[in-house]
């Protein structure tokens, strides 16, 4: 009663003399441990005193010691029934210390010797951290091991940001690595949600030691391993996903060349990131030798109490047992899987671009450079004779199409380029892509062959290429790296020549070369005097432009081995009906992203009233730094990316703050950059705010946030950030029962200023996350996109003949009419073409493609 009375965020404050009485009491309880019939009173007084250090009491820090050692001794106490322990609060109560150390570095205390004597707590950290990692390790409640794994994970960002390299660094690693096998769900997604958030950090973990992030990703790798094989369909298969995910941001934030650099065994770390998800794609878990490495006997992964038991929080949403559930969770792990594959060799090295974030697919599409009049989508582009479609491996989607050549510029030196250009439209699970092609010519005059009379012999330090060619070979060493035979070696350098070449070997050579010069030279001779042998001088044929459509495509498409019969299974014509075209918009329409909208919402001190809170224009300078390292400003009139509802007119203003991954795109609804001059403006802001399921309150009041204040059906979750006197940021979680637990921060939690955005942004993407597997029907963003490929897989793919497709790629326009003998008719004449412009003058070509600034040949 005394604590529920002392420790509230009121605007009374306690008198001294109450206060003093107060930390008398306070101080004898929490030091009377050693007594069994004490113990029980001082778990009493655990359980209502997590607010001790949040509230900015005058003094509170002198109770740490007391604090540690009276939490000790709660999570040390036998019972039979968990629950009766409060082993979250006193978590709770020990996690929320994390941060002190290295904001106010050794402070005072009272000792546990005497009451009235303080001594230096520099080492305090040590004990804090002690205690949250054998909680991690062997802490039987479910949400108090939830509480001690997310406080570690703030452990971990505090320590980066401040540039500190704890003794027990690597051990705090260890636990949430040896966490993630755990078998369960909760516990296993709040490890890989620390995880997760530590992938952010790889300069500063590579500066710690440079193989732990790999190290990492490799112990990842082997937990994803033991999931799979022996998670069985009653299980759920969220953790999978998470895990996947959880991979896919390490290998995209790890350099190229700590990916590919192989180990003693010669794996590559991209290799085994490959061959796991392959195995979770096709679900032939038999292949791989089972990962299971030796884990300290230390780590409790087996007997712990239920999850459920330790919270209000209903986890029936979370898992599922009907068949058709079953199914679903099944079918969105093969789509992880096969997403993360594709996200890994589309954008791997490639993300951020050179133009902007906020896209990772083109803006292409095909109505786009065609010789037709709409702007947009429509009917008409299934006319043209110079677009084709295809689905290839029942999984992509190709668009095939030639446009007239315009202002594109091909870096290729003195070679020409005919007056057209292909352009291939790819639609997948992670989005479209477009690359462009064109035909390169060499301008070599073609002339008479003669044998010349006499020949010197080449000084081998002479360039014995051509300039044209070098300038190719240089270029596409610089465009395009893995060409190289060697990496940093020129394509335009001749091979040195090898030891084994003795010089006797060489004077041999030279020896033979000039005799088989001479036969030459003596049977060229003979044959000039003998009248049988003489014919006359052909002439090469000239160069002259096909004007039959869709010629470059077909050549490519030729080229590309699609129209061998060996491949004819795994391509085929798309009818192109309206229906194709409804569902093209559809899956345009889809992101291929993770989006994320988020309410941030200044209070300021005083206001406790809707009116007031919505009408605020700006914020305090604590608050706009807060803003500001949540995200980046971007424009909303020019903006590419997810626009979270907001509108491009600046009717919802001109500016917001915007974070994005290449897997994650978060918009902030911030209430002070919205117009709040009318009510109009207000009632808008409302809506925008008012339907968002994360809210994200900065409160200056000095009562606490009441959740009725916005009005709403919606805020699941409600985080709110209390500034303290102190500097540091107490952290309140308000969610609703049917949210479970999710990290890092947690309620209660303290934080320091520099750490506190990049953990408001991670806690709020991870209570969305959880929020939406609790809804029924939601599907995430990549099954969203393979359902849509599959539908339209299913109903406009063309089951033809070869005859048939190979008649639809030289006449498109035909393709989906009764005509298709008359385009079979044309190949006889098509190869003609062909023929001709073979034998042309312009002897060597070759496809060059065109991707962004890249030029690949």
């Amino acid at each position: 009663m005394l604590a529920k009375m002392c420790l509230r965020f009121d605007y009374l404050k306690l008198p001294p003399t109450h206060l003093t009485h107060f930390y008398n009491i306070l101080h004898k309880t929490l030091t009377s441990t050693e007594t069994e019939y004490n113990k029980p009173l001082v778990a009493t007084l655990v359980r209502h005193s997590t607010l001790l250090f949040g509230l900015d009491l005058p003094g509170s820090t002198l109770f740490i010691m007391d604090a540690i050692n009276a939490v000790t001794a709660v999570l040390n106490l036998k019972s039979n029934h968990v629950v009766t322990v409060p082993r979250v609060e006193a978590t709770t109560l020990l996690a929320s210390l994390v941060s002190f150390p290295n904001h106010f570095g050794a402070i005072e205390v009272l000792s546990q010797s005497s009451s009235n004597s303080t001594i230096k707590a520099d080492h305090f950290k040590d004990l804090v951290l002690a205690v949250l990692l054998d909680g991690g390790r062997k802490e039987p409640a479910g949400i108090a091991r939830c509480v001690a794994l997310s406080s570690l994970g703030i452990f971990l960002v505090e320590e980066m940001l401040s540039k500190n390299k704890h003794s027990k660094f690597r051990d705090t690693v260890n636990v949430l690595l040896v966490s993630l096998r755990f078998n369960t769900e909760l516990v296993a997604r709040v490890a890989c949600d620390m995880l997760l958030l530590l992938s952010y950090f790889v300069p500063e973990l590579t500066e710690y030691e440079p193989t732990f992030p790999a190290k990492i990703v490799s112990t990842i790798v082997a937990s994803l391993h033991n999931h799979i094989s022996q998670t069985s369909k009653e299980d759920n298969l969220h953790v999978v996903e998470s895990i996947m995910f959880c991979l896919l941001q390490w290998c995209m934030n790890l350099s190229l060349d700590d990916l590919v650099k192989k180990d003693a065994q010669g794996a590559s770390l991209i290799g085994k990131v490959f061959k796991i998800l392959q195995v979770v794609s096709t679900g032939e878990v038999k292949k791989i030798q089972k990962a299971n490495p030796e884990f300290s006997q230390e780590y409790d992964l087996e007997s712990m109490m239920s999850v459920a038991a330790c919270t209000n929080s209903p986890m029936k949403s979370l898992y599922h047992s009907s068949e058709e559930d079953e199914e679903a969770e099944e079918s969105s792990v093969t789509a992880a899987a096969k997403f993360v594959m594709r996200h890994l060799v589309n954008l791997i090295s490639n993300f951020p671009s050179d133009v902007n974030s906020s896209r990772t697919f083109t803006s292409l599409q095909e109505c786009h450079d065609l010789d037709i009049s709409a702007t947009e989508m429509c009917k008409d582009i299934f006319d043209s004779p110079n677009l084709q479609m295809f689905v290839f491996n029942k999984s992509t989607l190709l668009t095939v199409m030639e446009m007239q050549k315009r202002d594109i510029s091909w870096p290729i030196g003195s070679s020409t380029i005919p007056s057209s250009t292909a352009r291939i439209l790819v639609r997948d699970l992670t989005g479209r892509y477009s690359a462009n092609a064109t035909m390169i010519y060499e301008n070599r005059q073609a002339g008479p062959t003669t044998i010349k009379r006499s020949f010197s012999h080449t000084n081998i330090s002479e360039n014995l290429f051509d300039s044209s060619e070098c300038g190719m070979l240089r270029h596409i060493a610089e465009s395009s790296p893995e060409c190289q035979l060697q990496p940093g070696e020129p394509l335009d350098v001749p091979v040195e020549m090898t030891d084994d070449v003795t010089s006797y070997l060489e004077e041999q050579v030279k020896t033979t070369a000039a005799q088989h010069e001479q036969v030459e030279i003596n049977l060229s001779s003979e044959q000039k005097t003998d009248f049988r042998l003489t014919v006359g001088r052909e002439r090469a044929p000239q160069y002259s432009p096909t004007t039959l459509p869709y010629t470059l495509c077909r050549q490519l498409l030729n080229q590309m081995g699609y129209l061998s019969w060996e491949t004819r299974h795994r391509i085929h014509l798309l009818k192109k009906t309206e229906k194709l075209l409804r569902e093209l918009k559809h899956l345009d329409m889809q992101s291929c992203r993770e989006t994320h909208k988020f309410a941030v919402i200044y209070v300021a001190n005083g206001q406790e009233d809707k009116h007031s809170i919505l009408s605020n224009s700006t914020g305090s300078s604590s608050f706009e730094e807060f803003v500001c390292g949540l995200g980046w400003e971007v424009d909303l009139t020019t903006h590419e990316g997810f626009m979270g509802g907001l509108q491009k007119n600046k009717s919802n203003g001109a500016t917001a703050p915007y974070y994005c991954t290449s897997t994650l795109e978060v918009m902030y609804h911030v209430s002070t950059r919205m117009p709040s001059e009318t009510e109009e403006d207000r009632h808008k802001k409302l809506r925008h705010i008012g339907n968002d399921e994360i809210h994200v309150v900065w409160s200056e009041h000095y009562r606490t946030y009441r959740r009725g204040i916005i009005p709403t059906d919606f805020a699941n979750v409600i985080i709110i950030i209390y500034p303290l006197e102190c500097g540091l940021y107490r952290i309140q979680i308000d969610k609703k029962p049917e949210v479970p637990f999710f990290g890092p921060l947690f309620d209660g939690a303290i934080v320091s200023k520099k750490s506190l955005p990049v953990l408001i942004r991670c806690t709020a993407v991870n209570a969305s996350r959880i929020h939406r597997l609790t809804l029924p029907h939601f599907k995430p963003f990549f099954q969203v996109r393979m359902v849509c490929l599959d539908r339209i897989v299913k109903v406009c793919r063309m089951d033809t003949t070869f005859e048939t497709f190979t008649a639809g790629v030289y006449a498109p326009s035909l393709a989906d009419q009764d005509y298709l003998p008359l385009a079979a008719a044309s190949l006889e004449t098509e190869q003609a073409v062909e023929a001709d412009i073979n034998d042309s003058s312009k002897s060597r070509a070759g496809f060059s493609f065109s991707v962004g600034n890249t030029v690949f040949y």
